[in-house]
């Protein structure tokens, strides 16, 4: 039985509710929409995530079935609550961890957790797009002390090396754990898209369904294998990031897109998607990706020089897109997208090169540990120029940290930050200046 329809079942039933959440299936505010009679918690009736039996135990058996691997969690909190769940259950206090630069806030926060020393992967540019790391590249970042890895593949742009699957051999070969950030990649591994990560051997892979399959925001999933994996860990892991109640809502949507994954057509999905790339191009140039890496079909970056007057043009024609920056703006397709009208679309000229930018810099990129300093001071963005910065500042979307702590500003970092829109993290305006947390010296 599906988790919506035992909800429904339940919810006709009309008891009176002795018990949470404090709404009692009913509307806060009259004419809502929300469907309140079916959010619940755990019944004799409605299962226990951490501890399924029921109804939720079949839900998951049925994503198992989808997603391969030896076992599967539902994730209501999204692919953060996967991968600090990942880091935690696996990588020993203290210990080498791998892992690419441009990897999303979520990784290096749980790297923190764990006073991991980090082996840092530098970022690869082509067009402005940063690249994941190749097998080449993983294997010159290699050294022996290090037991763990963290990938990102596919990206946020939609990109994952041809060479997953060797790059995972290489590390497997030296008894190296691999964790793989997938959020991006629910729909890898299903027809005609890019291997997915667990069919390339990772350990773990956490994948945002909601990111580009019909689910829920927030909602995800952790898939694991392998022998280097110590099962209780990660169930205790589950416990502690996961919340003891977990909206209902959600597990039902989870459900309903394994429902829907079990009879799509992932093969005329991926046509629409070409031939919508078709059409694009007509109108101005698309981001290509080079031959060595796998391209997401269903994600549209297209390269402009005045992104954000672009997507200006599109949202007065409706349509929304996901990020305008840097030379381009991505628009992303989905399975149950419908068709589109694209002749009044405006054109566009391509992006110059020149709007790429390096990360923070840890001296050339030695191990180092994440501490967040309990004094800072917070000073002129120009003034930062190599100094250490107290916390991370990062652009949202994607999050993905452009300086960290304990990393020093470089100008190139400074000049992005005093240019963005989108700026999240611990910093003060001031007369519109920005003034950036560095490390107090003594």
């Amino acid at each position: 039985m599906r988790v919506s329809d035992e909800l429904r079942s339940w919810a006709e039933l009309g008891h009176r509710r002795w018990h949470m959440p404090g709404h009692k299936g009913r509307p806060a505010i009259a004419g809502s929409y929300l469907p309140w009679a079916y959010d619940t918690t755990e019944l004799r009736r409605s299962d226990d995530l951490h501890h399924p039996t029921g109804v939720l135990a079949e839900m998951l058996e049925r994503g198992h079935a989808l997603f391969g691997g030896e076992g599967i969690y539902a994730l209501t909190g999204g692919s953060t609550e996967g991968i600090l769940m990942a880091i935690y259950a696996t990588v020993e206090r203290g210990a080498d961890v791998l892992v690419a630069r441009q990897s999303h806030r979520a990784v290096w926060h749980g790297l923190e957790l764990v006073s991991a020393k980090i082996h840092t992967i530098p970022s690869r540019y082509h067009r402005q797009v940063p690249l994941p790391p190749s097998l080449a590249e993983i294997q010159e970042a290699y050294r022996p002390e290090i037991r763990y890895a963290i990938l990102t593949s596919p990206t946020y742009e939609g990109l994952q090396a041809c060479d997953l699957a060797a790059s995972i051999e290489f590390l497997h070969e030296r008894d190296v754990l691999v964790i793989v950030d997938a959020a991006h990649g629910a729909q890898f591994g299903h027809g005609p898209w890019p291997v997915s990560a667990i069919q390339a051997a990772a350990d773990i892979s956490v994948m945002s369904l909601h990111k580009t399959l019909p689910a829920p925001t927030s909602t995800a999933i952790l898939v694991y294998q392998g022998e280097r994996l110590d099962r209780d860990a990660l169930a205790r892991a589950f416990d502690l990031f996961a919340t003891s109640s977990p909206s209902y809502w959600l597990l039902a949507g989870i459900d309903e897109c394994f429902e829907f994954l079990v009879e799509a057509d992932f093969e005329a999905y991926y046509q629409r998607c070409q031939q919508l790339r078709v059409a694009l191009a007509e109108h101005g140039p698309l981001y290509e990706a080079p031959v060595e890496y796998c391209q997401d079909v269903s994600k549209f970056l297209l390269r402009c020089d005045d992104a954000q007057g672009l997507d200006e043009s599109l949202y007065q024609l409706g349509f929304e897109s996901e990020y305008a920056r840097s030379g381009m703006v991505l628009l992303m397709e989905g399975p149950l997208s419908d068709e589109v009208d694209l002749s009044k679309l405006p054109t566009w000229e391509d992006a110059t090169e020149g709007d790429r930018f390096e990360f923070g810099t840890s001296e050339d990129w030695p191990p180092f540990v994440i501490q967040i300093p309990r004094r800072c001071v917070y000073v002129p963005s120009q003034e930062a120029i190599n100094e250490v910065a107290a916390r991370e500042l990062w652009l949202y979307p994607p999050g993905i940290p452009l300086v960290l702590p304990g990393e020093r500003y470089r100008a190139s970092v400074i000049e992005k930050l005093n240019g963005a829109r989108d700026l999240r993290g611990d910093y003060l305006l001031e007369a519109d200046d920005l003034y950036v947390p560095i490390v107090r010296q003594s």
